[in-house]
């Protein structure tokens, strides 16, 4: 819990300090809201787990990284792509080079033996150097998409296949 509140802290003083605002902010803030909820069994349920599927249409037992992404997206007031609960879904259009990548992105994971995208996340920081800083569902402390819950993740931009942005 102590990890926890830290990193609300240090999103609080982040965004006064680079004057991220509107609703860049409103996504990160709803996305940083959710960190520390986990499945109930480890099989893709719980309470939350399953609100996140419910955004999409889904029931519990569905790998779950996209729904989370599309529910944070309809709790800021966005509408997110017409099938919000396959990763790949969105990036099928606004992508942009890793370079500019800003709070509120959202980055994919190509995995090879899947021949797809196969994780999504937010993108919570983008500072000069290897790493975004990122929010993400259904992931765990050693960064698997089949994971336990929603952490706050250092991500190797090298290895970040797409960026797309959807607040402009």
């Amino acid at each position: 819990m102590a990890k926890i509140k830290a990193c609300i802290v240090a999103f609080l003083i982040l965004i006064v300090c680079t004057g991220v605002s509107g609703q860049r902010n409103r996504i990160i803030k709803i996305a940083y809201s959710q960190l520390g909820v986990y499945e109930a069994t480890g099989h893709n349920d719980g309470i939350a787990v399953e609100k996140y599927l419910r955004s999409c249409g889904l029931g519990k037992g569905y790998p779950w990284c996209a729904a989370y992404v599309n529910w944070v997206f309809k709790e800021a007031d966005l509408k997110g792509p017409r099938y919000p609960a396959r990763a790949a879904s969105w990036f099928n259009q606004y992508l942009i080079a890793k370079a500019y990548a800003q709070p509120s992105d959202l980055g994919a994971l190509y995995y090879n033996r899947l021949g797809r995208i196969g994780h999504i996340f937010i993108i919570d920081r983008s500072p000069p150097g290897k790493y975004f800083f990122t929010i993400e569902g259904n992931t765990n402390q050693a960064g698997s998409r089949e994971g336990d819950g929603v952490y706050r993740k250092r991500r190797l931009k090298k290895q970040t296949y797409k960026i797309s942005r959807w607040v402009k």
